[in-house]
């Protein structure tokens, strides 16, 4: 069986879209549960006309808070996150138990992600591999889009490493995949070129449309992420390329708020580049 995780808030203008994606009938043996953090909308109500689905409802939970209490409250063998706006593809839960079943020294399965623009939906999608070298990459981590819901995790993966750092606002995924990548022995990843999800861009994208505000909430994120894996004192080249992360991050937003006219923001960002 197969836990899919999803965290809710006001989501009611996509998420019957996210739960139609999901199969309903055998072969798929799938405990699908939504955490929801309060939603003021019609999101519980759409949740209501899938009576499979495991509902929970946790005022003021962030996703992070929300994708652990449902690990908590995981039965399947394996886990996966499905967005409140986006979808599963067509045949990925059937993959990854095929996956699964090939590679039974596997922790993690690692698919393909199709990124769709909502407002542009002519535009040839962007394909995101999750893992293009067979395994978890630090560069590919912290430079690249880590695309976690194309993956799905052994629950063992959580019993051992421990669940999502919740004082992360928006890099919480990314942290997790680091760790992974990070810690001895290495994690055992099942590529597939199978597309298991599909990413939609839209003017409510928590990390894929990024004004000003949510730009600068990602560096935080990100340069907090940087300066605690370089306090782990990683080898030389993991650490190199941490620090050229944070200074990336801490460069484009010091150079957005001087844009933006905030002088003291740029100052504080910039002093965060060495």
């Amino acid at each position: 069986m197969l836990t899919l995780i999803t965290a809710t808030l006001n989501a009611g203008r996509y998420i019957e879209q996210a739960l139609q994606s999901v199969p309903k009938n055998p072969p798929s043996a799938i405990h699908h549960i939504v955490v929801d953090g309060g939603s003021r909308d019609e999101t519980l109500r759409i949740c209501q006309k899938f009576p499979a689905i495991e509902t929970i409802v946790v005022p003021g939970c962030t996703i992070y808070e929300a994708w652990n209490i449902g690990i908590e409250r995981a039965r399947g063998d394996y886990i996966m996150f499905l967005n409140a706006d986006d979808e599963l593809a067509e045949g990925a839960i059937e993959t990854v138990a095929a996956c699964f079943a090939v590679h039974p020294e596997a922790g993690i399965v690692a698919g393909r992600a199709l990124m769709i623009e909502r407002d542009a939906p002519a535009a040839r999608p962007r394909l995101l591999i999750t893992a293009p070298s067979g395994r978890l990459d630090v560069e590919q981590l912290a430079l690249g889009v880590p695309a976690i819901n194309a993956m799905a995790f052994r629950r063992s993966v959580f019993e051992r490493h421990g669940n999502f750092e919740t004082d992360y606002r928006v890099a919480g995924d990314r942290a997790f995949l680091l760790r992974l990548a990070m810690e001895s022995p290495a994690t055992v990843v099942a590529s597939t070129e199978a597309v298991l999800y599909r990413y939609y861009s839209h003017s409510g994208s928590l990390t894929l449309k990024r004004g000003l505000e949510q730009r600068l909430r990602i560096a935080r994120d990100h340069v907090s992420l940087a300066n605690r894996l370089l306090a782990e004192q990683p080898p030389g080249q993991t650490a190199r390329l941490l620090r050229y992360w944070r200074r990336r991050e801490a460069a484009v937003a010091a150079l957005r708020c001087t844009a933006a006219g905030r002088p003291l923001a740029a100052l504080r960002f910039a002093g965060q580049m060495f």
